[in-house]
């Protein structure tokens, strides 16, 4: 929708004007243009003047606030105003550093989450997720599997030999069989009703109920049978592909 998209490049842009920075020669031109205001009414800004020079540097107002605060508090102590960045060099707070080599020797249970394999690595989770990002972690999934004994293990080599081509058995390469001719059947078992059920009465209403033969919910069973279609001499199908049946 377009009244949509006119409201996302408005949060896009208030998200621009708040991370954006001025120079020192863009701040000092605020102070300037600021004071020039102020001395042009008398001593007195109005209220859309920190707006409207915000405005003109593309700046979210609390910035341009901080610098008449700035230059305000300079002029009161007897100061020579100043509003450019004090921070010179490498300032700010420096990056910890995480041993990744660590995560080997966490077990398993304690490293499911990035909050709890954080509080292994005595870290936060915020710094953990971007080392996340960089794809110097990964996340893995796994199910359980059933375990095969060798009975099983021997069935499943029986019957993957039994599906090689005869013909072909001799070969350097032999193949398996193009599997046209067998039909794959398969069941499932599904419940007539569940145990409870949630309904939505009015006021007064009478309240249903149902009622069961016995202490089991009846089931329903449909067994289906996929294969490849079947014609007949005359070129009519005789079988589409699947068969559904079903029974109680």
């Amino acid at each position: 929708m377009e009244g949509d998209e006119i409201v996302e490049d408005t949060v896009v842009e208030q998200v621009a004007k708040r991370n954006k920075t001025l120079n020192d020669q863009q701040k000092f031109a605020a102070y300037v243009a600021l004071h020039t205001l102020c001395m042009s009414r008398g001593g007195i800004l109005k209220r859309t003047d920190t707006q409207d020079i915000a405005n003109f540097f593309g700046v979210g107002v609390w910035n341009i606030q901080r610098i008449w605060r700035k230059a305000m508090s300079q002029i009161k102590q007897g100061q020579e105003v100043d509003v450019s960045n004090q921070r010179k060099g490498n300032c700010g707070r420096k990056p910890k550093d995480i041993n990744l080599e660590q995560i080997i020797t966490i077990p398993l249970n304690r490293r499911s989450t990035i909050r709890s394999l954080a509080w292994q690595l005595g870290c936060s989770p915020t710094m953990l997720h971007r080392k996340f990002m960089l794809k110097l972690i990964r996340r893995h999934t796994y199910c359980v599997k059933p375990a095969l004994k060798e009975k099983n293990k021997k069935n499943r080599m029986k019957f993957c030999l039994s599906m090689l081509d005869e013909a072909t058995t001799t070969t350097p390469r032999p193949k398996f069989k193009t599997m046209h001719n067998i039909v794959h059947i398969d069941e499932k078992w599904f419940n007539m009703t569940k145990k409870n059920k949630t309904y939505y009465l009015l006021d007064g209403e009478e309240e249903p109920t149902r009622p069961i033969h016995g202490s089991c919910i009846g089931k329903v069973m449909f067994l289906i049978a996929i294969a490849r279609p079947r014609w007949d001499s005359e070129g009519n199908v005789t079988f589409c592909r699947k068969s559904v049946s079903g029974h109680l």
